[in-house]
């Protein structure tokens, strides 16, 4: 790799990774700061002591003009490190807006799909262009027999399409824990797919934010009557459920609410 490369992918690497290198260099600052101010501690107990034998007891204005330029260097460092964590966060709030507006149109270009498609070839031809594409994305998802989750609630087999994750259960036993689900969000304005997910029954996942918010449940209620996708043949040959809400989640749902 020539100069002008490596200097290109530098480049690219810290504007990809800015948020983290700033996040870090700050909190070294801050370690480094608070050793250099202890650091310079004794200097400005030595300064003190000394102004006091010539003078007797200091005000506080006489120990801040002896002692300031000892810890100036590490208040200065600090105020540094304060300020590139903030600029970490504002660029990070940046990037996420910037996430979410992509979501968003991204989302509506479905929906308009999905309805121009319905118009174009049917509703029993759109069910069945679904049906193929639930079936696709388990084949995407290999099931492993020793990873089904036993729910305890039946014995027919489902996949969650949120997580690609395969449980027993049933389809009044689904439809209920929705039902808790669409309680939840009407509650508290939202609820995430992480605790769409524990409700079934699996463990959340790290670092997955999707939600759902109130809006689009007073805005469309047909979306939240079934949740299960399709009861077929699945790709297995066996019965298999896709479940999912037909409401897209979306980002950052907690400032939609």
């Amino acid at each position: 790799m020539n100069l002008n490369g490596m200097i290109s992918a530098a480049r690219i690497a810290i504007v990809k990774h800015g948020p983290d290198i700033l996040t870090a260099a700050g909190v070294i600052g801050l370690v480094v700061s608070g050793i250099m101010a202890v650091s310079q501690t004794p200097k400005a107990v030595d300064v003190l002591r000394a102004h006091e034998d010539e003078v007797g007891e200091l005000t506080a204005k006489e120990v801040v003009a002896d002692c300031w330029k000892y810890y100036l260097p590490s208040v200065g460092l600090a105020v540094m490190s304060i300020g590139s964590i903030i600029f970490a966060r504002r660029i990070d709030a940046k990037r996420m807006a910037a996430w979410a507006a992509a979501y968003q149109m991204s989302e509506n270009a479905l929906v308009r799909l999905k309805e121009s498609v319905k118009d174009e070839l049917g509703e029993k031809k759109l069910k069945k262009i679904e049906d193929a594409a639930g079936n696709k994305f388990m084949e995407e998802h290999p099931i492993e027999p020793s990873n089904i989750l036993h729910t305890g609630n039946g014995e027919h087999l489902f996949c969650d399409y949120y997580s690609g994750r395969y449980f027993y259960s049933s389809v009044p036993a689904i439809k209920a824990l929705s039902n808790q689900f669409i309680s939840l969000m009407l509650r508290n304005g939202y609820a995430s797919i992480n605790e769409w997910e524990s409700l079934l029954g699996f463990d959340t996942m790290t670092g997955f934010d999707l939600g759902f918010v109130v809006d689009q449940y007073n805005d469309n209620k047909s979306c939240w009557e079934d949740p299960i996708d399709d009861y077929g043949p699945g790709y297995l040959g066996e019965p298999c459920g896709l479940v999912k809400f037909p409401c897209m989640p979306k980002v950052d749902y907690q400032y939609y609410a």
